[in-house]
């Protein structure tokens, strides 16, 4: 084998090498973040607006939520995303 100074020699087997991948890719990727729902109050003080400007904007599908029974929540991830298509618009 011929070895230049500028580029590193080396060997590895099949299986040294799925095995370097394999760190490589659990080092490098993330589990999901863990959701975070919001109420209708959290998420209107955070968005610094009236309960009733937020459920006109669920009504009118601007922000979307989801329903559990009576309750209603909002994933801050998905909400914040809508916000941010509609501010690219």
């Amino acid at each position: 084998m011929i070895q230049d100074n500028n580029i590193p020699a080396f060997t590895l087997t099949v299986d040294q090498l799925k095995v370097n991948v394999q760190q490589w890719i659990s080092e490098c990727i993330k589990p999901p973040l863990k959701p975070v729902y919001l109420t209708r109050k959290e998420l209107a003080q955070a968005l610094k607006i009236s309960l009733p400007t937020l459920d006109d904007y669920t009504t009118q599908g601007i922000i979307p939520h989801l329903r559990l029974g009576r309750s209603v929540r909002y994933e801050e991830r998905t909400v914040f995303e809508a916000l941010k298509s509609l501010s690219e618009r």
